[in-house]
């Protein structure tokens, strides 16, 4: 949610600088958005509609969701490789989401 406040009012922003790590430069990309949308607000909506399916048996519906979960994971860490710097906000979102696809991946039922 932080990210998508960022995007919307600039000057928010509180992130290190320090060469490598820039979210600055990653937030202001041309990748940082997907027809006009910022992927942030993609994030937002895959955790809460996971938060909906916990305790609901998996389904086809979950498996594609999880796929574009890993999608947005993938979409993200190419994104960052491309302009050099690393976010640190966008990477804690990615291990989250790597979890959370880790999870479902190694539940049983």
């Amino acid at each position: 949610m932080y990210l998508t406040i960022v995007h919307y009012s600039p000057g928010a922003l509180v992130c290190p600088n320090t060469g490598i790590i820039s979210c600055e430069t990653v937030l202001g990309s041309i990748y940082s958005t997907v027809l006009g949308v910022p992927i942030a607000v993609g994030g937002i909506i895959w955790f809460l509609a996971n938060a909906l399916m916990v305790g609901r048996k998996p389904g086809i519906f979950r498996n594609i969701w999880m796929l574009f979960g890993a999608g947005g994971f993938i979409y993200s860490v190419t994104a960052m490789h491309e302009i050099g710097k690393i976010c640190i906000y966008c990477s804690t979102l990615d291990v989250f989401i790597v979890a959370t696809i880790a999870l479902f991946v190694l539940r049983r039922d």
